[in-house]
């Protein structure tokens, strides 16, 4: 066997039968000691190309483990969020409640730039409304990314929607 670098190897020659979306059948295969992959299919007549492999190819599995046995007979229904009770706040509504939640109070006042490695953090209001500013280099081409800071009784609505 000649390798890519021209070296030259000598290892043992087979034949076996496979089954792949590729190349099918019958074929004389080197048997490699510690490679990657179980199977390396090179220039080898009738293979269909990496973009092109056939359609009409199903997997099989030649044995049924007791648990997959067990997975095939059963089926979980999904869990579907109930509709939220108001999904809709009004920006005067979203204030107030940004306003009575204690544990926000601590970030109205907080207006220096937390610098971690790249990464910058602040916090800011607009319109009356208590954003998080969000800055990194690698993330939104290195512009500040702002969210709004959502108060503690809207954070089971939102992640029930989300």
């Amino acid at each position: 066997m000649l390798l890519i670098d021209n070296t030259v190897r000598k290892v043992p020659i087979a034949r076996i039968t496979i089954d792949t979306p590729y190349l099918s059948g019958e074929v004389e295969v080197q048997c490699l000691p510690d490679v990657i992959y179980d199977l390396i299919i090179g220039n080898v007549a009738g293979t269909r190309s990496a973009d092109d492999p056939d359609p009409s190819w199903q997997e099989a599995c030649a044995v049924t483990t007791r648990s997959q046995a067990k997975k095939e007979g059963k089926h979980k229904p999904l869990k579907v969020a109930s509709s939220p009770k108001s999904a809709i706040v009004d920006r005067n509504e979203l204030v107030r409640l940004q306003r009575e939640d204690k544990s926000l109070e601590k970030y109205w006042h907080q207006r220096d730039i937390k610098v971690k490695g790249k990464q910058e953090v602040s916090f800011e209001e607009r319109g009356g409304v208590l954003h998080r500013s969000y800055k990194h280099p690698h993330v939104n081409d290195g512009k500040p990314v702002r969210q709004v800071m959502v108060p503690m009784p809207l954070r089971c609505q939102l992640m029930e929607v989300g």
